[in-house]
């Protein structure tokens, strides 16, 4: 096979070289410059790829695509599995996509950052253990399984699914989901319920978790408020304040502090943070909170957006905004502490995940990777990893362990945006809660959410320097 300028895919046939089939640009509807070809191990399949980053792939003998990708750069190589169930392809930027061919499988193509500068070359091993890569940065590396990210899916009949926690019970790890007016305890395994939590004539719609998993809050739009033990199974106190409508609440690492903030439209009172002993108000706070909230680990620092997209710092000791960190062009989304408050991320609706540095409160690093909102970030691994959702169909995995911040994998969650992230403590699972808009005038949602369970360990990609003779 031969690609050229002349926008031809010419098949020849080995034996005499004479032309069996040629593949004009014009059949493959896009005027622009093929960049690689590739064909499955059995003859069968041919793939295409082109500098727009399409990845066709055609049976042999037929003219029209059975299948379609889209990768997010110029294709520069493209290569088959031993088994002809994947496909891989690099790029002009340093990054590898893998998608199955097998149609029924639900998951998409797994991507990740490999190299600084382009991906010459990708190889397969001959059990398909393996995929080698050689970049245009001098290294050659290996890395470990190619599989799909799989998922389990609970069950959304009847339920629309506003938020979901990893919780650590005495039976073991659990998911905690809020949907209609309901909450659930989920085996993460079976993905079947085991549990349900019923707070009679209290209509729940936020949900928080403290940092030991043990202790939750529920609050609903009329400013009541309840504190609940997971691992005794008991209410431990109820409160209400009229006047504010959670949508955002987040526990003191101490657990001794409620933060809460009110982002509806026609909201009086958008910020307040209860001293839990008491259930009453703490008074002098900052008051142009906006959009989200975080504590520091160690309960000194309050970390909070305002309406000029400022990160500020809040003394609790001096009573005060002791920084305003400028940088973000729109509307902070989220904010957590690194590195045991060594660092602070913050993203937004720029776009961008700005890395602040503690103490001398300048920005370490911008992580550049999502195409839309940052919606919201964990951490985990030991804080070795960053996870970001974004309004972009995808969360993206970064690498905190070194000096500099570089992105290691993405998760493409179709048409599906992420907007809620939650790791186990063991790292086993990562559970995302998802949400799409429906377009069907049929339908009676306009909004339809999941919650997958991915088995994370299974799906960090590792690298290591190949053993070259």
């Amino acid at each position: 096979m031969s690609i050229g300028d002349d926008g031809r895919l010419n098949i020849w046939n080995a034996d005499n070289y004479e032309l069996e089939q040629a593949l004009l640009r014009d059949k493959l509807d896009d005027l622009v410059r093929l960049s690689a070809v590739s064909i499955s191990p059995d003859d069968q399949y041919i793939a295409i790829g082109d500098l727009k980053g399409k990845v066709r792939l055609f049976q042999s003998g037929n003219s029209s695509p059975v299948m379609t990708f889209q990768h997010r750069d110029q294709i520069r190589g493209l290569t088959f599995t031993k088994d002809g169930r994947w496909i891989a392809c690099n790029d002009f930027m340093g990054f590898i996509s893998v998608w199955p061919l097998n149609e029924t499988v639900e998951s998409r193509k797994k991507v990740w950052k490999a190299h600084s500068g382009r991906v010459n070359l990708v190889a397969v091993s001959p059990e398909d253990s393996k995929l080698y890569s050689l970049g245009e940065d001098g290294k050659v590396l290996t890395w470990k399984g190619i599989t799909e990210h799989t998922y389990r899916q609970l069950d959304s009949t009847d339920r629309y699914f506003y938020d979901v926690e990893i919780v650590s019970t005495p039976d073991g790890e659990q998911l905690l989901t809020l949907s209609t007016n309901k909450l659930e305890l989920w085996d993460p395994v079976s993905a079947q319920v085991k549990d349900v939590i019923n707070f009679s004539d209290f209509p729940v719609t936020t949900l928080a978790l403290s940092h030991d998993s043990r202790i939750f809050a529920a609050a609903n739009s009329k400013g009541q408020f309840v504190l609940y033990d997971l691992w005794d199974k008991r209410v431990l106190k109820t409160w209400q304040f009229p006047g504010i409508n959670p949508s955002q609440m987040k526990f003191s690492p101490s657990k001794e502090m409620l933060a809460v903030v009110d982002t509806t439209l026609d909201s009086k009172m958008r910020f307040c943070l209860f001293d839990l002993a008491s259930a009453s108000r703490i008074e002098n706070l900052p008051d142009d909170i906006q959009n989200t909230i975080a504590f520091s680990k160690d309960d000194k620092f309050l970390y909070f957006s305002n309406d000029q997209n400022q990160l500020c710092v809040w003394d609790f000791e001096q009573q005060k905004v002791i920084q305003q960190l400028k940088g973000h062009e729109h509307g902070i989304k989220s904010i957590i502490s690194l590195k045991s408050d060594h660092f602070i991320a913050s993203s937004g609706g720029d776009r961008m995940i700005r890395i602040w540095e503690n103490g001398p409160w300048t920005v370490k690093d911008v992580l550049n990777g999502h195409n839309a909102d940052v919606e919201h970030m964990i951490s985990g691994e030991f804080e070795r990893r960053l996870f970001t959702a974004g309004s972009d169909n995808c969360i993206t995995v970064w690498n905190t362990d070194e000096d500099s911040f570089e992105r290691l994998i993405e998760i493409d969650t179709g048409d599906y945006s992420p907007v809620r992230l939650s790791l186990s403590e063991d790292n086993k699972y990562l559970v995302a809660l998802v949400s799409r808009k429906n377009f069907d005038p049929g339908s009676l949602s306009k909004v339809t959410s999941k919650v997958r369970i991915y088995d994370w360990i299974n799906n960090d990609a590792s690298q290591s320097p190949a053993s070259l003779p």
